[in-house]
């Protein structure tokens, strides 16, 4: 422990530092799991369409909802939805306003 104390006292005052990696570690495995299915599409069109869903798939995890339910209602709510406002389907948008609706019941 003597060559790592530096490390041991920087986790054993800081506030919020874990003693793993293993949340980071995590976030990023799905990235890696599937990469070779995602890179190697058969057309460029393809592989830019897989890495939008990937895109909003990880910012749905990052806000902290189910990106199942965030496609479905951003479908629903494109018919009604006019080109100009398109900036209020995007996932924060999405986030912000569940977080007011929930804050309102």
């Amino acid at each position: 422990m003597i060559d790592r104390f530096e490390a041991l006292w920087t986790f054993a005052v800081a506030a919020g530092v874990e003693p793993t990696n293993n949340r980071a570690e995590r976030a990023v495995r799905s990235a890696f799991v599937g990469r070779k299915a995602w890179v190697f599409r058969e057309t460029f069109q393809g592989a830019r369409r897989g890495c939008v869903l990937w895109s909003l798939t990880m910012s749905c995890r990052l806000h902290g909802f189910d990106p199942r339910r965030y496609l479905l209602d951003t479908l629903e709510a494109l018919r009604t939805t006019r080109h100009g406002g398109l900036g209020a389907l995007t996932p924060r948008a999405y986030a912000a306003r569940r977080t007011t609706v929930a804050s309102a019941a």
